[in-house]
C-alpha cells in the first residue's frame, strides 16, 4: 500500500504572540489553509454548534485517501458499527469532567463554572444524539 500524499497541510508561515491567553487553532479547509481560532475567554458566550461537512476531518485529503475505493454503503455500515464505541467513550468521558476542570491551569484565568456548564451541555443526551446524526450526515457528504 502506498503512503497517501497530503495536499491540505501547509507549514506555519505566520505566528501571533498571544501573551498569557492560550489560543486553540484548527485548520481544516482543503487547500485553502483557513484557520479558525478560539481564545480561552472569547467563546464562552456562544452556544454549542455543530460542525459543517467542510469543518471536519472528513473533509481532509487524508480521509479521502483512507476511504478511496470504499463504497458509500460499506463506509456507512462501518460507521454505524462504531456507534457503541462512541457511546461508551462518551460515558467514560462524562465521568472525567471534574478532573478535566481541575487540570485547567489557574494562570489561564478560565472561569471554571462556565466550563462546567459547557461540559454539561456537551454531555446532554439531545446534543449527543444531534452530534451523531451530524457525523453521519458529514460522512455521507464526504464519501465518494
Amino acid at each position: 500500500m502506498a503512503i497517501p500524499k497530503l495536499y491540505s497541510a501547509k507549514r506555519i508561515e505566520q505566528q501571533f504572540h498571544t501573551g498569557e491567553e492560550p489560543v486553540m487553532v484548527m485548520c481544516s479547509d482543503v487547500n485553502l489553509y483557513v484557520c479558525k481560532y478560539m481564545r480561552s475567554s472569547a467563546t464562552f458566550d456562544y452556544s454549542l454548534s455543530q460542525l459543517t461537512s467542510t469543518d471536519t476531518i472528513l473533509w481532509s485529503d487524508l480521509f479521502r485517501h483512507l476511504v478511496l475505493g470504499t463504497d458509500r454503503q460499506t463506509a456507512l455500515t462501518i460507521a454505524n458499527r462504531l456507534k457503541s464505541d462512541f457511546d461508551e467513550s462518551l460515558r467514560q468521558s462524562s465521568y472525567a469532567t471534574t478532573d478535566i476542570v481541575e487540570e485547567i491551569p489557574q494562570e489561564w484565568k478560565v472561569p471554571t463554572e462556565i466550563v462546567c456548564e459547557k461540559l454539561r451541555q456537551l454531555f446532554d443526551g439531545q446534543w449527543i444524539a444531534a452530534v451523531w446524526e451530524n457525523f453521519m450526515e458529514c460522512l455521507n457528504e464526504n464519501i465518494g
